[in-house]
């Protein structure tokens, strides 16, 4: 220690040395690993008699563990050099096992199994769960699927980011000799399927009610699925497909699937696998703890300089219980207005609001003879075409609201958007071929800045109305049949939280499907009711007072032991 330098500085220059040690490590591994991987490489490239192939295609079919530390590389865009050999961590290797394992197991004795891997981010599970599926695809023709929030992210190819363009990755890097009899590069890896002439498949899907229904896998990776809308849906979709479904994700607050089942408040018991950034050699290179006994590296604070405390707590230190800083719906109380089985008053229009764009949400409502708002039913589709839409929105009517009409409202939007250049606006569309008008005349009296705000005032104004003769809220949502919807108005539509002052703006960020339910919800209230409740006609029931205080309310219902 220098004469001017403190006890903390000591330990945070210790820190950055012992990171970048560890780095230097690594690339040293690195640089050994090409060295061997080229002599066996050369070997099998002089084989006269076929015999070093042989062995090595008996070593990769049996080991996992010798195939990935010998042949499979994969990109890291943000190193010197992109193309590195994978090499796996202590925490990978223990993973994988237990992931094979679990695998093997519902082979050998028919069960079933639930797995979910919590972690920090970037943590290279993505990288981990592709690289097993092309071994089992490549030796043993095994099949799997690999879901994602949107269809982007699941594939696009020439994207690394994508989860088969990594499939893709390491399929092209490996030797010719090793790949499946008739196999070609351009002909067996299209978009959204790699596809082993002798045998399996892997495919990827977007996350969506139907998610992994059809043919069986012998696994199924939602990855990031508590980030999917439809995630408790999709889970139920796909578990007639498969014995073996994985759950992976860095926590995103409370409420989904992927929280519930962690803190064991789900029906689905899963395996539970935790990777922490403490367990990454280089990530945790010089750990010491802070003055509140919480772990901390170099690592960690270059990462928490550009993060909020919410996406520090998420991201990095697997916390379900972030903030609810800049939530707007504060007044949405599940316990009050989450109503399974709701049914529409028969008589009563149903109402469908239209939010065209790539995310199309669509939601349908009635407000019934009491003035209450009935969210029955939401239907959500990404990159879809107007007619798609149509088609699809059809079909619900007919099936779950027979023997009633329809009232169509929109966003002023689509009277403009059109799927492309050459094709009519969309509600054009509607209109032109389906005979569906989209009225949007609500709107065109309110200036586009107050339209979000007039909206979200609408949405507060029934959330905080009580029908207390009748002991009901006025907004009810079927959280079963909307569950994206439930989601927003639970925690998904917030303000914009400024990450340097940390204080919560009064711009609202534009997160989708999130934005899009709570749109639709906005504008088909204000189409029917409008902003407060002088535009509220009686209801049958005399009420006394239609808002009161969520206090006083409560003191009422305890009084009348409701």
């Amino acid at each position: 220690m220098t004469e001017d330098s403190t006890p903390e500085l000591q330990d945070l220059q210790d820190s950055e040395r012992l990171y970048l040690e560890a780095v230097q490590k690594e690339r040293e591994a690195q640089a050994a690993a090409i060295t061997k991987r080229a002599q066996i490489l050369l070997l099998c490239e002089y084989d006269e008699t076929g015999e070093e192939i042989a062995a090595e295609l008996v070593n990769c079919r049996n080991d996992f563990f010798y195939w990935v530390e010998n042949y499979v590389w994969i990109e890291e865009p943000r190193s010197d050099i992109q193309k590195i050999p994978m090499l796996l961590y202590p925490y990978q290797r223990e993973a994988a096992t237990k992931i094979i394992g679990l695998l093997e197991d519902s082979v050998k004795n028919m069960r079933k199994h639930d797995i979910l891997a919590e972690k920090t981010r970037d943590m290279g599970w993505t990288w981990l769960l592709i690289t097993i599926a092309v071994w089992y695809w490549l030796f043993h023709n095994k099949s799997s699927l690999f879901g994602s929030r949107k269809q982007d992210l699941a594939d696009t190819l020439g994207d690394m980011k994508s989860i088969l363009e990594k499939g893709r990755y390491i399929i092209r890097n490996l030797p010719e000799w090793m790949l499946p009899k008739g196999f070609k590069l351009d002909k067996n890896m299209g978009h959204l399927l790699l596809k082993n002439p002798e045998g399996g498949v892997i495919t990827g899907e977007a996350a969506c009610p139907d998610f992994g229904r059809g043919d069986r896998k012998f696994f199924i990776v939602l990855d990031e699925s508590a980030s999917w809308a439809y995630d408790y849906a999709a889970a139920q979709a796909c578990g007639n497909s498969t014995s073996v479904r994985i759950f992976i994700s860095t926590p995103r607050g409370p409420f989904n699937k992927f929280a519930m089942m962690r803190k064991g408040e789900d029906n689905v018991k899963p395996e539970i696998i935790t990777s922490h950034w403490t367990q990454h050699p280089i990530k945790s290179a010089g750990t010491t703890r802070d003055e509140n006994g919480k772990p901390t590296s170099f690592w960690y604070r270059e990462e928490c300089k550009n993060k909020s405390p919410d996406e520090i707590a998420a991201e990095l230190d697997i916390c379900y219980e972030t903030s609810t800083k800049g939530k707007v719906f504060e007044a949405y109380v599940p316990e009050w207005h989450a109503k399974k089985g709701l049914r529409p008053q028969d008589g009563r229009t149903i109402i469908r609001v239209w939010d065209p764009g790539l995310t199309f949400y669509v939601l349908f409502m009635q407000i019934d003879n009491y003035r209450r708002v009935l969210c029955l039913k939401e239907l959500c589709l990404e990159n879809a075409h107007i007619r798609d839409v149509a088609n699809q929105v059809l079909s619900i009517s007919d099936m779950c609201f027979q023997n009633f009409s329809f009232i169509d409202y929109g966003d002023p939007a689509g009277r403009n958007r059109n799927s492309s250049a050459v094709e009519t606006p969309e509600f054009s569309t509607l209109m032109d071929e389906y005979g569906i008008y989209v009225d949007t005349s609500f709107l065109d009296s309110v200036p586009s800045y107050l339209r979000v705000k007039n909206r979200i005032q609408a949405i507060n104004n029934k959330l905080r109305e009580q029908l207390a003769p009748i002991k009901s809220q006025a907004l009810l949502i079927d959280t079963d049949a909307c569950p994206i919807l439930d989601r927003a108005l639970r925690e998904g539509y917030r303000y914009k939280v400024d990450k340097w002052t940390k204080r919560v703006t009064e711009q609202v960020d534009e997160e989708h499907p999130w934005e899009d339910a709570v749109d639709c919800l906005g504008m088909g209230i204000l189409a029917e009711i409008g902003l407060g409740t002088n535009k509220t006609s009686k209801s049958k029931l005399e009420i006394a007072k239609n808002v009161v205080s969520w206090g006083a309310y409560n003191n009422k219902r305890k009084r009348q032991g409701w």
